[in-house]
């Protein structure tokens, strides 16, 4: 309920001729009606919209700990000072929440973001990942300084768990042909690699690299000291390739030897154990032995492709190809262990003599010490590939704060615990700016007059037709000029007729929620909604 109350004067005011007013206190709206509970988004922030997946895309589970890209450009995610709705021009006030209210907040990291187009590129970690599952997206806080993605929850801080061995998003500005910029790893391992002559180019998210095919590579030196001993593996990347009919490869654990053993991962232009043409070609070495695949033919190509590679202990490869699993023509018996024979990691690069260095793009490479699933690889896929058909942003919900003013009739305003001789007829106008660019639809306010106030009967005038304010509380000008506008209206009935308005004892409502007789009342986009009355003071 919102309440406007009028008291008794201090004893050294003349006695019950004047009354002293106290209003403008502000609220905020959830679900439509207004209430002192529902006083702001209670993480300060001012604007908020769901984040809804498209269940199609969402293959199988729920996935546990799931890092879902969240890639858009959104002019109303450009910085203030570019005409958005985000204040940080790191944009560190874009964050996600599990929940509506914004008080469970979700771990993400920024791969991008241009605070002059509104392009953002982050990876938001969803606990239990399912088709049905909705986030919030929440901007617009001047308070926010620092970066908040780090958040701890189901035992993982950041969003890459402890699955993760490496994640490279190979996103970095770099300098051709040189070999002294870093490829950070995203996870809290550390497992950098190091610019060998590559350089960035356009990616299938955000920046890739770029490899010339005259020994271009990034390395991890120490890369065996993570690979040499697994027992299960994931390997994923996005390649592109300027020619087919190759051998050359992306994924190397050693120095280039002509062997396909160790960790190599390549394109394979002739297949020597299973007899396939343009195919692809992996292999680990186990406790010494070698264990190899080779794919089906004709699956090379010259546009983005993904591919994830698992093995582990005990069992054969496995290979998918933008998310779908290929019928490997060679895949030698299982074998039983852990990796070894890396001395190193290289991504860029094969074991093929004469045909070593990778010619193409290479982006977001990832290593995992599990096997993935063929649903969760097929959502990653769904979701990297097409972030745009993944996911729904909903209407926009601003942070809609309700304001009372008062002036008297002949529209000078009244301040607040200003005092009033009494009979003085004033006018009240309630008031709240939808800055969102969605309708808030079913919006209710009730005015309960305290009995001091006396209203004047057939004076409730409502509009919707002002644009909205810059800031959640109008300035006084713009004040004057919504109450101009509610004026011009046609005045409403005080009874419950059917409009969106009535008068009973001593309460204004303003739509159906409280007084079912009323008729719906929407707060329009990016407009505000004005109700004025008149009263007088006894």
């Amino acid at each position: 309920m919102f309440e406007m109350i009028g008291r008794l004067p201090e004893t050294f005011w003349p006695p019950l001729d004047w009354r002293r007013l106290f209003f403008g206190l502000a609220l905020l709206v959830t679900s439509g009606i207004f209430t002192p509970a529902e006083a702001a988004f209670g993480n300060g922030y001012s604007f908020r919209r769901e984040v809804d997946f498209v269940d199609a895309k969402v293959i199988g589970g729920p996935h546990t700990n799931f890092p879902v890209l969240i890639d858009s450009t959104l002019l109303y995610l450009r910085t203030t000072a570019n005409g958005g709705k985000v204040e940080n021009a790191n944009g560190y006030d874009i964050i996600f929440t599990s929940d509506q209210a914004g008080a469970i907040q979700l771990a993400h990291e920024i791969e991008r973001y241009d605070a002059t187009t509104g392009e953002i590129v982050f990876w938001v970690r969803i606990e239990s990942f399912a088709a049905t599952t909705s986030i919030y997206m929440f901007y617009g806080n001047s308070g926010i300084a620092t970066f908040q993605g780090d958040v701890t929850s189901n035992g993982v801080t950041g969003v890459w768990d402890n699955d993760y061995v490496g994640v490279w998003h190979l996103n970095e500005d770099v300098v051709d042909e040189v070999s002294v910029a870093t490829h950070f790893d995203a996870t809290a391992n550390n497992h950098d690699g190091i610019q060998q002559r590559n350089v960035e180019a356009t990616g299938q998210i955000a920046n890739g690299q770029d490899f010339d095919g005259t020994n271009d590579f990034i390395e991890d030196a120490d890369g065996e000291l993570y690979i040499n001993g697994l027992t299960a593996f994931t390997l994923s990347l996005w390649i592109q390739s300027d020619i087919i009919g190759t051998s050359t490869g992306f994924i190397i654990g050693k120095l280039p030897d002509n062997d396909d053993d160790a960790l190599t991962f390549r394109y394979d232009a002739a297949g020597l154990l299973g007899g396939g043409t343009n195919g692809i070609k992996a292999s680990v070495t186990v406790n010494g032995v070698d264990q190899l695949f080779e794919s089906s033919s004709n699956v090379q190509t010259t546009a983005w492709q993904y591919l994830s590679w698992s093995w582990s202990s005990g069992n054969q490869h496995t290979l998918y190809i933008d998310g779908l699993l290929d019928s490997l023509i060679f895949n030698d018996p299982a074998e039983t262990g852990s990796l070894g024979g890396t001395d190193r990691l290289r991504i860029g690069q094969s074991t093929k003599s004469g045909e070593t260095d990778w010619d193409g793009r290479i982006d977001e490479t990832r290593l995992s010490s599990v096997v993935r699933g063929a649903a969760w690889i097929e959502t990653e896929y769904n979701n990297q590939f097409s972030p745009a058909t993944f996911y729904l942003l909903r209407a926009e919900d601003a942070q809609l704060v309700l304001v009372k003013r008062a002036f008297m009739t002949d529209g000078t305003p009244i301040a607040n615990a200003s005092t009033l001789p009494a009979g003085i007829p004033f006018d009240f106008m309630i008031y709240v700016n939808n800055k969102g660019d969605g309708v808030r639809t079913d919006t209710s306010i009730r005015d309960v007059l305290d009995p001091l106030f006396v209203y004047t009967v057939g004076t409730i005038f409502i509009d919707n037709s002002q644009s909205e304010c810059a800031l959640a509380a109008c300035t006084a000008a713009e004040e004057a000029s919504i109450r101009t506008a509610a004026l011009a209206t046609t005045v409403k009935t005080d009874i419950i007729d059917g409009d969106t308005v009535s008068f009973t004892g001593v309460t204004i409502d303003v739509g159906n929620q409280v007084i079912a007789g009323n008729a719906q009342q929407d707060a329009d986009a990016n407009k505000v909604l004005a109700i004025v009355f008149r009263v007088r003071m006894q």
